[in-house]
């Protein structure tokens, strides 16, 4: 027997934006780095030290594992308490903070053109 759960749009675009901002994530990082940061983030730290490639595949595929399962949970709570959808957006949150933060370090900090 398979159940399908239909969900509305609004948890497509908050799973899509999550995907998104970790490739932009993953660019800037990779970016930052060539230009002389420092990542701060110890298992990151690893794979990258170890294949660019490596951290790239890691990194996409725990993200979109991490969204397909809290997607299709979307209507549980958590603890009782608090929506699973309530985390993805929260997520979704942190990483445009995330992001603004990024592209502030290679605008402001690394004089950087993004254009």
């Amino acid at each position: 027997m398979f159940v399908l759960d239909w969900h509305d749009s609004g948890l497509f675009l908050v799973s899509m934006s999550i995907v998104l901002m970790s490739c932009m994530d993953a660019w800037f990082t990779l970016h930052l780095l060539a230009l002389g940061s420092e990542e701060i983030n110890w298992a990151m730290h690893v794979l990258i030290e170890s294949d660019t490639g490596t951290f790239l595949g890691v990194k996409y595929t725990a993200t979109g594992v991490g969204v397909i399962v809290l997607a299709a949970l979307a209507r549980f709570r958590l603890g009782g308490l608090l929506p699973v959808r309530r985390v993805l957006e929260s997520l979704a949150a942190v990483y445009a903070c995330l992001i603004i933060y990024e592209v502030y370090l290679l605008v402001e900090v690394a004089g950087t053109r993004l254009i």
